[in-house]
Parts: structure tokens; sequence; C-alpha cells
């Protein structure tokens, strides 16, 4: 009997062909290498990341040569140029002004006519205080006649009362004229130096109706126009205004409380101007207010600087920007400012001030002693520091 074949029990395991495997997974075997070797990528670009990033911290740390030269230091202040000398000229009287002769920027010489009130109203002033003197005169001329009169008939009557032909009384009346007299002479004699007085007064305002300059300079600034009325009640009213010689400047600058202690007469400065930005000009500090500016918002003291300008450049009113020297160390060890605010990183304990120095790859702190500071370089004094050493500045901490 030939034996049967029979089927295979449910639970038995047959290992799948890759022709089934095909059939049965098509999707999972196309995503299974490109997920694995995502992963991969992803482990690669992580390690990547985290070395950029640690290498991005490690910056290298900044350097700079300390210096041996000359350090200035200076104070910085603003102000404005003005004129060394300038005068308003002005006028106390009340008139039309009939001709105006000069304009601005005109030079002038001292006792140059500027220009002309109408003189009319003050020819009539004149006049008239001619005629008040000339009666005045009359008028003293009368009264000492009646007192010689006065002085005659007394005397007549003291020769008639010793001689009994006149009474005591009559003598006293007599001497009363003489006194009467005398009073009137005075009063005359007031009248005619009042008289005297005014028509002085009056010629001076006829004279003053011509308005001259009263020193050599420029006419910087002219308020009138021929024609106009001046009118001055309590003060002089302003017409003119003439400054000095130009060839000599002054800067008036506003030096702040905490610096003020280092400015003195004498000193030398500098500034710029706006109009010349490439130029520097020189000056003198001439003198220091010993109070402050009323009208500065801050405490500030005024500060004189004299300048040369003989070529004309500098005109009143620019605003300049001056530097006064007020200290310079000769042939002085320098190093950065910076240095002196580095430090390599945190809790390292600073005392006194130091910088840190960059030798065979190691940085070194050294003490040093500051001597003075334009704000961007620092004169210091060390034992340990040379010329060319390289100071840290800034980089890695």
């Amino acid at each position: 009997m030939s034996p049967t074949a029979t089927a295979p029990h449910a639970n038995a395991y047959t290992t799948p062909s890759a022709e089934d495997l095909a059939a049965v997974h098509p999707v999972r075997r196309r995503w299974f290498w490109p997920l694995l070797l995502g992963g991969f990528g992803l482990v690669g670009l992580s390690a990547l990341a985290g070395v950029a990033f640690f290498a991005s911290t490690e910056t290298e740390l900044q350097t700079e040569a300390v210096v041996r030269d000359a350090l200035t230091t200076h104070v910085t202040a603003v102000g404005q140029l003005e004129p060394e000398d300038a005068v308003e000229v002005g006028s106390d009287l009340t008139g039309r002004l009939a001709a105006v002769l000069v304009d601005e920027n005109q030079s002038v010489k001292a006792g140059d006519i500027l220009a002309q009130l109408d003189p009319a109203p003050f020819e009539h002033a004149v006049t008239q205080s001619r005629a008040q003197l000339a009666s005045a005169k009359a008028s003293l001329g009368k009264a000492s006649v009646e007192y010689d009169n006065a002085v005659v008939e007394r005397d007549r009557t003291k020769r008639l009362l010793d001689r009994g032909a006149a009474s005591a009384t009559e003598l006293e009346s007599a001497e009363l004229q003489v006194k009467t007299a005398a009073a009137a002479v005075a009063t005359a004699r007031a009248s005619l130096d009042q008289a005297v007085a005014s028509l002085a007064d009056a010629e001076a305002d006829l004279a003053d109706t011509t308005i001259r300059s009263p020193i050599d300079g420029v006419i910087i600034h002219r308020f009138v126009d021929p024609g106009q009325t001046v009118v001055s009640a309590t003060s002089a009213t302003a017409l003119f205004e003439v400054a000095s010689d130009l060839r000599s400047l002054e800067v008036e600058i506003g030096v702040d409380e905490a610096d003020v202690s280092k400015v003195q007469a004498g000193q030398s400065a500098t500034f710029t101007v706006s109009a010349w930005p490439q130029d520097t000009f020189e000056a003198k500090v001439v003198s220091v207010d010993l109070a402050p500016d009323p009208d500065a918002s801050v405490v500030s003291y005024n500060t004189d600087l004299v300048v040369d300008n003989a070529d004309g450049r500098l005109r009143p009113g620019m605003t300049a920007t001056a530097d006064v020297v007020v200290s310079r160390l000769e042939d002085v060890l320098q190093v950065p400012t910076l240095a002196l605010r580095y430090s390599p990183g945190r809790g390292v304990k600073t005392t006194g001030d130091q910088v840190y120095v960059l030798r065979n790859g190691e940085t070194l702190a050294i003490p040093v002693t500051i001597l003075g500071s334009d704000g961007v370089r620092t004169a210091v004094s060390s034992t340990l520091l040379t010329e060319n050493d390289l100071v840290v500045v800034g980089g890695a901490k």
C-alpha cells in the first residue's frame, strides 16, 4: 500500500522565501534602508554641531603692544568765538534818524560819523537856552543895581540918624532893604548858573545828534535804518555794535566743575570749528571765572581763550570745540585704557591696577601705577612692563 501524503499542521512554522517576503511586505523593504541611513545622518550632524559650538566659544585673545611716547591730557569744552572788545553804540536822545552812514562789516575809526539825528529840535533847544541865559544875566544885573541902591540908602539913613534927622526905625527899614536886595542878587546868580548849565546840556544834545564810533573796529550789527525814530526813555537805545579789530578773537568756553581745578591762565589749547573741520586752531587760556555761569543748566565756569585770527577765517559767533592742555607726560609707557579693564574671567580677584601680558602663550598679571590718561591711552609705570609687551585688551574668558 503506498503511503498517503498528509497536509502540514496549521501551527507549524515554515521559513518564508525571498519571493514571499517581496510579495507580502513590499513597502517595508523600500523604507528600511533610508530610515537606517537617516538615523546615522542625524547622529553625524549632531556631532558636527557640537564641535562647531565648542569651537565658537574659544576665541583668541586680543592684544596691543605697549608703546613709549609723550602723553597729553586735555579738558574739552564748547563755546563761541567773540570779539575781544565789542561796544554797543547808542543814543540817549529821542529823535528821527536823518542819515545812517555805515553798514555792517564796514571798518571804522574812532570818531567816524555813524549816523545823524535830525538836529532841528535840538538847535531850537539851544536857541531857547541861550535866550534864558541872556534873561538870567539881565536879572542878575538888575538885582545888583537894586542891591547897590539899598546899600546907598542905608548909609544915608545912618548919617541922618547921627544928625537926628532920621529915626532908628527908618535905619532898620533901610538895613532890611539891603538884605532883601542881597537875596535877590543871590537868586539871580543861581538862575544865571542854571541857565548856563541848561545851555551846556542843550549844546551837548545837539552835538550828540552826530553819532560817532568810540573805537577803531568793524560794524558787526546795525539795528536802525534812515528815517526811523529813536525813542530813548530810561536808557540809551542801541543803534550799532562795533567790534574791535577781528584779527584777534576770544573763545568763551564753559568748563565743567569737575575739570575747572585743572584749567589755569597761560595754558595752551586747540579748537575746531564746523566751517573748517579739517583745521585745528591754536589758542591760549587768559582767564577763568571765579563764579559759575548763572545762565548755564549745569555748574560750569566761563573760561576765555585768546585766538590769533590774522587770516580772517574765524568769525564772531562760530561754535568752537576746544581742548585745553592740562598736562603733558614725556617719554612714558602707555597701554590702551581697555587693558586696565580686562579680567581673565569670573572668580579671578584683582588687587590694585594691573594689566595682563601675553608671554609664551600664557597671560601674566602685571601690577602698574597709573600716571595719567587721555581716555584712549593710559600712561603707567611698572618695573615688570617693557615697551612692545603685548597687553590683553579683550578676548576669551
